[in-house]
């Protein structure tokens, strides 16, 4: 190639405008977007129930999970060359426009409408618009923009999310899941001194008749009890869960100084940008609150708030059944010290053990003996579930179970402590807990892309990769 040819090809690319220096990203970043944004996408052909389509960008997803664990627990840390971080972050904005448009686009979008999603549109047309921002910056890497924008931006991306899921209230005030109405009828019968575990039973909307006992650990009554009795709808805790995990993840990447805004950014906006996020905030699925609390307890704790982590892991593990994956992995991972364990044992205890105590067997049934005894679910997004249409034969639960226990003890076992570890170890625990499971739906694996997100923004932070010594 000519000196000429060279020169037209790098002045079209951009990529002579190139600072001596370009910051670098770690490959953990990258993959852990990409796990985001594959599982993401997965939930997009039936809206997190089972399809093929789906089923094969799930294994997808799995499959760079386990990259992500790989490179998360690699001694070293491997960056790439500035070059290819540029070329890298105009990817990332391109799946990212794709992402939004996607959702903007998505007839299906929601599924107990009264009213049509048309005045819910511009926040995400909003959304489009803030992410043409980043164009200049990208194209010029020279450009370097101001410290107030980027914050005005992000905040800005934070409206369009609040704005977009108030729009899914108003236009879906009464979603045909019991989900959203034990949990109404949960938080009316709180404010009135009634104990939900043994006031509540709504009717099934599942595919099994009967009634459903409120199924949630305390910590969501709590978490919900504010949006009840200020907004009468107990989906203003989700949105507000989800709104809090951008800025947590953003408070992490922001640690490391000159990084291109859209680098700082993309870990929460995978999240925000994910195309059924409005159908998760609709649904009133829970797993934001934990997913909330957990991406604050990592930045605390990796911003050496130790105290405060623990507390906040406590909330996390708290959260929700499932969470108990957490408690190994963060405990031996992240090094808890004495304190630590106490703190976030208290937390739990304070949480759990009012409401149990109260009335010890409805709290027992509603949830642990009524989640046990729970039927496979036939529609559910998991491996099992193809194994049924291929066989007949029911889902079953055990092979999930199995693999993250093997997973778990490997981690525990084999790999360094550190926050990458432990993030990554977590994301691919959950992933294929729920993925070999006998159900999961879109809500769980809003749970799993999250934690890759998380890993994402881990990676990029400062010392995170590195392990964790105590003072």
């Amino acid at each position: 190639m000519s000196d000429v040819a060279r020169s037209a090809s790098s002045a079209s690319s951009g990529l002579e405008n190139l600072p001596a220096s370009s910051p670098s990203v770690p490959v953990g970043y990258v993959v852990g977007l990409a796990a985001s944004v594959i599982l993401g996408a997965a939930l997009v052909p039936n809206n997190g129930a089972y399809h093929l389509w789906a089923l094969s960008l799930l294994i997808s997803g799995l499959l760079v999970l386990l990259l992500l664990l790989f490179e998360q627990s690699r001694p070293k840390v491997t960056l790439l060359p500035g070059v290819a971080t540029v070329t890298l972050l105009r990817l990332v904005w391109a799946l990212l426009f794709g992402m939004a448009w996607s959702a903007r686009n998505d007839t299906w979008l929601l599924v107990s409408v009264l009213a049509p999603w048309t005045s819910g549109r511009w926040p995400q047309d909003l959304m489009l618009l803030l992410l043409c921002a980043y164009l200049p910056a990208l194209l010029m890497p020279r450009l370097r923009e101001s410290v107030w924008w980027r914050d005005l931006r992000f905040g800005l991306f934070a409206i369009a999310v609040l704005v977009g899921g108030w729009e899914v209230l108003h236009v879906s005030p009464h979603p045909a899941i019991d989900v959203w109405t034990l949990q109404q009828a949960g938080a009316g019968e709180l404010t009135q001194g009634h104990n939900p575990y043994s006031a509540v039973a709504v009717p099934d909307t599942g595919p099994r008749s009967g009634l459903v006992p409120y199924t949630y650990p305390p910590l969501q009554l709590y978490a919900t009890l504010p949006a009840y009795m200020i907004g009468g709808d107990v989906r203003y805790a989700m949105l507000g869960a989800v709104v809090l995990t951008g800025v947590a993840l953003r408070m992490l990447t922001r640690r490391v100084a000159d990084l291109p805004s859209l680098a700082q950014d993309a870990p929460a906006l995978v999240i925000w940008l994910t195309p059924k996020l409005f159908l998760i905030i609709e649904q009133a699925w829970v797993d934001p609150v934990g997913l909330a609390l957990l991406c604050l307890a990592v930045w605390a704790q990796v911003s050496r708030r130790f105290s405060l982590a623990a507390l906040l892991f406590g909330l996390a593990f708290a959260a929700k059944q499932t969470m108990f994956w957490l408690i190994p992995l963060g405990g031996v991972l992240l090094r808890f010290s004495r304190s630590q364990w106490l703190l976030a044992g208290g937390a739990i205890a304070a949480t759990v053990l009012p409401l149990a105590l109260w009335d010890l067997t409805s709290w027992y049934r509603a949830n642990i003996t009524f989640l046990l005894e729970r039927p496979p679910r036939m529609d559910g997004l998991t491996l099992t579930t193809w194994y049924y249409w291929r066989t007949g034969h029911p889902p079953v639960g055990w092979p999930g179970l199995l693999a993250a226990v093997v997973l778990v003890a490997i981690v525990i076992v084999r790999l360094p402590r550190s926050a990458g570890t432990f993030t990554a170890s977590a994301a691919a625990t959950y992933g294929l807990f729920f993925a070999l499971s006998d159900s999961a739906f879109a809500n769980y694996y809003y749970l799993v892309l999250g934690l890759a997100a998380l890993a994402a923004a881990t990676a990029l932070s400062a010392g995170a990769d590195a392990t964790i010594r105590r003072t």
